[in-house]
């Protein structure tokens, strides 16, 4: 039996794709991600004309909007930080780690179509799961005030 299940090696790789992606775009690509979620959220789920009966179909259309939004969010977030390398291990750390919780959440809570391109299961699902959904919404929003640490220029 292996250490590490297929769930846990997916969320690796996820979370040091947006990690590492970090250090090259910076904290607005995290930014733009978590931020991209709540209107294509919203949309996919209270706009009657977008309700399909295939979850599969369910998925795309949340991941059209979510992709959309994040083009449109990502020319509107740029700014300058100056960050010493421990600020962008954590800073990057928690909003990639936080991106991820709010991911699983939404693919168990409230688009269930997404479990359709890929189910996670075992331990680190279950402990998001257990979270209250509103708090995985909430607080990354907290982490992106809190992280957001102007130039001294």
């Amino acid at each position: 039996m292996s250490v590490l299940s297929l769930d846990i090696i997916i969320l690796l790789v996820i979370f040091f794709l947006l990690f590492f992606s970090s250090f090259k775009f910076g904290k607005k690509i995290l930014v733009t991600l978590i931020l991209s979620i709540y209107p294509a959220l919203l949309i996919s789920s209270n706009f009657s004309f977008l309700k399909l009966e295939n979850l599969f179909q369910e998925a795309m259309g949340f991941l059209g909007i979510y992709i959309i939004l994040i083009a449109i969010l990502w020319r509107n977030i740029h700014t300058n930080k100056l960050y010493t390398i421990f600020r962008k291990i954590f800073d990057y750390g928690i909003l990639s780690f936080f991106y991820l919780a709010m991911v699983i959440s939404i693919s168990s809570n409230q688009i269930p179509g997404l479990q359709k391109l890929y189910t996670f299961s075992g331990l680190i699902p279950d402990f998001v799961n257990k979270i209250n959904f509103s708090l995985i919404l909430i607080l990354p929003i907290i982490l992106i005030f809190i992280t957001n640490k102007k130039d001294s220029n």
